[in-house]
């Protein structure tokens, strides 16, 4: 009976401590991997250090042994808890249950390094020596209950979540079901100490932890959990390697101490070297025997690596989207190849350069190599495939290539001819098996390289034509509307211009009138007349002066409307701004009636239509109008500065008031047509604020006529602010600016 638990207890150290050691060493990059190792770590821990106390000959060497033990156990529950939660995505919601429990082992670990967790040991059940508890240990016991029983219940809960895929949700039962099983054969533990013993139950309750220890080699090797399926193959050759070590020891020591080592007299140093000998003749066989059983039966299927890239040569010669050839050929290298990253580069059709279409296996974006790199240049002259993991390619290969290779992680790259010109470049990194790549792999992949060269060019030729018919068509469409426009601009720019002479004319015909008339009968009124007839001027010279600024203001949308269609270099120039920020805030009527906060230096130009940027300041005055309610103490500040933006020269603007500002749930809304924070105007036809097209104008304006970006930010005022930038054209319509 004593010998189940001691088998269990080591099989399941020997496996868990394994894999921790290898996750640590190797993939201890994601904090989940990092918590799992940990966790594993302290199931191995309490395993191991129990075994000597079960089967100690001395209460004081049990004792000891059993202080070790439960260092690991203290820390098994909170471990659990976190590594649930982290691999769930809800460590952030739950840190404080996290920290909980981590101050809770840090406490009986503290009690447990003074000796006052548990009160001795004694002779129980089959063991030699077991635990006595106290009312601290018993306050351990329920804390190790209630955590793990949390961390079940989470993962129960994320299981029946319907939004989760099928995937997911098979890999959370399965973790669920084993879990709940390894911790209710652990419990069984915490009954012996106790003197509960469950007949036959608890002579095997241990190997139920060891079935969720291999259990958790099951999810990693069948669904990808954590994605460290190397860790558990170098795990099960580690456990394998260290069993045939223990049986060649064993059989060796039973040999020279039988009848056989008494009849050829063999002394103890003999006995070690024959172990020693026997270890090494077999270990090497043993090792690639298990490389050989796991990637059999565990990892790489052993298909005809021919077969597969020549079905997707035929696949992927039929397709004319880019995005899906590379995708298939992705998927195809990290199902076939299970290579730990790939990378496909390819010739972009506007320039000489080359992009990163597809990649996998990297957490950062990768910066492709400049077009006079030496990468691109070896390959340029290079058809063959390079393999670096053979020492000797790697010496013939000059430097500069293996060190960009070694930045993206390439053990194989292919290159992708297409009529003599290189198209493109296909890096494979190593494999998660830790294998080199075989010969047949590497002779099959010519014939795929030249059918996904001549895949990518169709689709890039097909890309410039989509392209060319869709520019061609977009001139049509805007041609139109500039005819269009400008039949407007010529029959509507005739109407205002008699609304505005009207407006005019009416202003000054009423004052000739109202002069006369006042003349002639002020005498006669009394004082309340006198003030009906002055208002009555002030509504009516009020009234001409909006309908004529208003139809000043219609004029310059329509000729804006056509300067911004049409597009060409006569309706944009390089203008210094100044004159223009004058002119929008004269046209709002706010120089007397608001504070203003101008950082631009003196000349401060600016490349583009300038009735379309006067509209953008004005629609943005206009609103700082609204928010600031004409108050004295509002302040409008802008600042102007030159920026490089993108390899360009451009003008950066940042403008704010100190108004409420937008809501930042708004920010990316308020550029929308028809969408506005302001109460609706009574009629559509009405003239004040509200109509939603004021910043959707600004921004079509800077984006789209102009090139540029326009966004809103949080200020410094607590309010928000806005920043645009306008890149000039070209570096001669920037020479000289912001020095």
């Amino acid at each position: 009976m004593l010998l189940n638990y001691v088998i269990a207890f080591a099989s399941l150290g020997v496996i868990l401590l394994a894999l921790s050691f290898f996750i640590l060493v190797r993939h201890a990059k994601k904090t989940v991997n990092i918590i799992f190792a940990f966790y594993s770590l302290s199931i191995a821990w309490w395993s191991i250090f129990t075994i000597p106390m079960i089967v100690g000959n001395s209460q004081k060497t049990a004792h000891l042994y059993d202080q070790l033990c439960l260092f690991g156990s203290i820390f098994i529950p909170s471990t659990f808890l976190h590594f649930v939660l982290v691999y769930l995505r809800k460590s952030d919601k739950y840190k404080r249950l996290i920290i909980g429990s981590y101050l809770c082992s840090v406490m009986f670990g503290l009690a447990n390094a003074n000796g006052v967790l548990f009160s001795g040991v004694k002779p129980a059940y089959v063991f030699h020596y077991y635990t006595v508890p106290n009312y601290i240990y018993t306050m351990f016991v329920l804390y190790f209950s209630i955590s793990s029983t949390i961390g079940i219940s989470f993962l129960y809960k994320e299981m029946r979540n319907p939004q989760i895929s099928n995937s997911l949700r098979t890999q959370l039962k399965l973790l669920f079901l084993f879990s709940l099983l390894g911790y209710t054969g652990g419990g069984a533990n915490f009954l012996l100490v106790y003197g509960i013993e469950v007949p036959v139950f608890t002579s095997i309750a241990n190997y139920a932890i060891l079935i969720y220890g291999l259990a958790v080699a099951y999810l990693i090797l069948k669904y990808r959990f954590l994605d460290i399926e190397v860790i558990i193959k170098k795990t099960l050759i580690f456990t394998g390697l260290f069993a045939m070590v223990n049986l060649i020891a064993t059989t060796v020591a039973s040999l020279t101490q039988s009848y056989i080592g008494e009849k050829l007299a063999l002394s103890p140093k003999v006995s070690l070297m024959i172990t020693g000998i026997t270890i090494l003749i077999f270990y090497t066989p043993t090792r690639n025997f298990l490389i050989r059983i796991t990637d059999r039966f565990l990892f790489q299927k052993k298909e005809d690596i021919r077969v597969i890239l020549n079905r997707l040569a035929e696949e992927i010669i039929s397709v004319l989207d880019k995005r899906e050839i590379g995708d298939r050929l992705m998927r195809t290298i990290e199902t076939a190849f299970r290579a730990e990253n790939a990378t496909l580069l390819i010739k972009t059709n506007e320039s000489e350069g080359y992009r990163y279409e597809h990649v996998f296996g990297f957490e950062s974006v990768l910066a492709p190599p400049s077009g006079d790199s030496a990468f691109l240049h070896y390959f340029s002259s290079f058809d063959k495939i390079l393999h670096l993991e053979d020492e000797t390619v790697i010496k013939q290969t000059p430097p500069e290539v293996r060190a960009q290779a070694a930045a993206i992680k390439a053990a194989l790259a292919v290159p992708l001819f297409h009529q003599g010109q290189l198209i493109g470049i296909l890096t494979l990194g190593k494999k998660k098996s830790d294998q080199d790549y075989t010969k047949d792999e590497i002779e099959a992949f010519p014939a795929l390289a030249a059918q996904v060269a001549v895949a990518i060019s169709n689709s890039q030729l097909l890309d410039q034509i989509v392209k060319e018919q869709t520019d061609k068509k977009r001139i049509q469409v805007i041609a139109e509307r500039v005819n269009y426009t400008r039949s407007l601009k010529h029959e509507g720019g005739n109407k205002m211009v008699g609304v505005l002479n009207a407006a005019f004319t009416m202003e000054s015909s009423f004052k000739i009138a109202h002069t006369r008339f006042y003349e002639r009968v002020h005498e006669k009124l009394t004082e309340p007349e006198l003030n009906i007839h002055e208002k009555l001027l002030q509504i009516v010279t009020k009234s001409c002066a909006t309908i004529a600024r208003n139809a000043e203001r219609v004029i310059l949308m329509i000729d804006t409307m056509v300067d911004g269609l049409r597009g060409d270099e006569m309706s944009y120039t390089i203008f210094d701004f100044r004159l223009t920020w004058e002119t929008a805030k004269r046209n709002l009527e706010m120089d007397r009636n608001y504070r203003f906060l101008v950082e631009i230096d003196e000349p401060f130009k600016l490349y583009g239509n300038v009735c379309l940027i006067e509209r953008v300041f004005e629609n943005l005055l206009s609103n700082s109008r609204d928010a600031l309610k004409e108050g004295k103490d509002g302040l409008i500040t802008l600042k102007g500065s030159y920026r490089d933006i993108d390899g360009e020269k451009a003008t950066w603007f940042e403008y704010s008031d100190t108004g409420p500002g937008v809501q930042e749930a708004l920010f990316d809304k308020v550029f929308l047509q028809d969408f506005s924070t302001k109460p609706k105007p009574q009629s559509s036809t009405s003239l004040e604020s509200g109509h939603g097209q004021g910043l959707y104008i600004c921004r079509k304006t800077v984006e789209e006529f102009h090139s540029g970006k326009i966004w809103l930010e949080k200020s410094e005022t607590g309010g928000s602010k806005f920043i645009f930038w306008i890149p000039f054209k070209n570096d001669s319509q920037a020479e000289g600016v912001g020095r």
